[in-house]
């Protein structure tokens, strides 16, 4: 069962301390005003989560939601090598400081903190841990939001080779990062070998059926409007078959993050700049 998380919005339960966030901002940069953040795979704990932008962006956004969608711990990394500098506890602390100061938080666990999904439905120091969420947008249409790992053929039928397809993302980030800094030299477009190779393989043992057509698939068999979800690393606003596919990113390589406006629209943004933004639909219209 989907929970909705019905009941009184948290902007009334907490109006003064709407206030004591804004004076919380770490950043120097403009705050990024929004109605609900959506922020997946930071990977925190592994060598590859870029945890500096990570908590600039968090020292920015002024929402009323911020859902973490997934793998926000990297638990497999942590259990081959402890990896924890002083940047990951930041911002895991600056996480609880926003659900303490007023702002809703609901954690939904991806396959690489997936031991937290015996949690749902308990509230942990004002976090909410759902296994999945209903979204509703402001025009009322309504989201499934979920990880999305559940819908990867890869980590469902082979979980072993998801597993060392971890182990060699990690040594393709290294590599990968070294050849981007020669291509920046050479005054070459830089492109993510990791990222590139991630694809290739996840098409090839996925077969004819892709990941957001499964994830789509699903919310249009519920009755949904769209989706919202992680877990590919690749940051997308998409129609599929009349339904809204929304795909976060990550904070590895990319460090995007989907917000909905004030005005309702679906964006997706990128921490260096908060005015570069993916060009998404600026509206939707609602499948018949």
């Amino acid at each position: 069962m989907i929970d909705t998380g019905a009941g009184t919005p948290p902007t009334q339960l907490f109006p003064r301390k709407r206030q004591a966030r804004r004076s919380g901002a770490i950043s120097g940069k403009a705050a990024i005003h929004c109605r609900t953040v959506f922020l997946s795979d930071t990977h925190i704990g592994s060598r590859g989560c870029k945890a500096d932008k990570l908590l600039a962006f968090l020292g920015r956004i002024e929402c009323d939601t911020l859902y973490l969608v997934g793998d926000i711990l990297d638990l497999w990394a942590l259990r081959r090598k402890w990896f924890w500098p002083s940047e990951h506890g930041k911002v895991v602390r600056r996480i609880l400081w926003l659900a303490r100061e007023g702002m809703r938080v609901i954690f939904i666990p991806g396959n690489h903190d997936e031991v937290f999904r015996c949690l749902s439905g308990v509230r942990f120091k004002g976090i909410e841990i759902r296994r999945e969420h209903l979204y509703r947008c402001r025009d009322g249409r309504r989201m499934l939001v979920c990880h999305g790992d559940e819908y990867d053929p890869v980590q469902k039928h082979t979980p072993w080779l998801s597993a060392l397809g971890g182990v060699l993302y990690e040594w393709l980030l290294r590599l990968s990062t070294a050849l981007m800094r020669l291509m920046r030299l050479a005054g070459l477009r830089e492109r993510s070998l990791s990222a590139w190779l991630k694809r290739v393989v996840k098409r090839f043992v996925s077969g004819a059926r892709s990941y957001p057509e499964r994830l789509a698939a699903e919310a249009r068999g519920r009755g949904l409007d769209g989706v919202v979800c992680g877990h590919t690393h690749r940051a997308e606003i998409r129609m599929i078959d009349g339904v809204l596919y929304c795909n976060d990113g990550d904070w590895v390589e990319s460090c995007t993050a989907l917000c909905e406006t004030r005005a309702g629209e679906l964006k997706l943004l990128c921490n260096d700049d908060s005015s570069k933004q993916w060009p998404g639909p600026r509206a939707f219209k609602k499948a018949a």
